[in-house]
């Protein structure tokens, strides 16, 4: 009996993650998704989506020729006053500067990269905006 009280409150604690998943988070896989739809679109090849380093992590990481590039994408539901652009913090830009370098580190063929970030705005589930900031250089965002 123990263990199907085990398998119970296990149950439990599952239902209860899925039901804790925000709209915020719903909207920004809805973005990455569409964002890199976007990117192969353009003919960039995407190489990752969400890879992680530690607790930093790359939303894409797609390849522009021979020139590897490390994408945040930022999504916004509505007409936001705020331009999803400058909504990459400071704290966000170390983030993604460490996890491109330990990305590097892990794959040393690439010597050319840079920085991109794509706005998605949404109303509901549907895209009214894709906004493409290519070579942000993360020095100037």
């Amino acid at each position: 009996m123990e263990f199907r009280s085990f398998l119970d409150r296990c149950a439990r604690c599952f239902r209860r993650k899925e039901a804790n998943t925000t709209v915020a988070s719903r909207h920004g896989r809805i973005g990455e998704k569409e964002a890199a739809r976007f990117l192969k679109d353009k003919g960039l090849g995407v190489l990752e989506k969400n890879w992680k380093s530690g607790r930093d992590e790359i939303d894409i990481i797609c390849l522009d020729g021979n020139t590897l590039v490390f994408v945040e994408v930022k999504t916004r539901q509505g007409d936001s006053p705020i331009e999803a652009f400058h909504a990459v913090t400071r704290k966000k830009k170390n983030a993604l500067g460490r996890a491109a370098k330990a990305f590097l580190k892990k794959e040393s063929s690439f010597s050319c990269y840079r920085f991109d970030i794509i706005t998605v705005n949404l109303s509901g589930t549907d895209v009214t905006a894709i906004r493409h900031y290519e070579d942000c250089g993360l020095m100037r965002w």
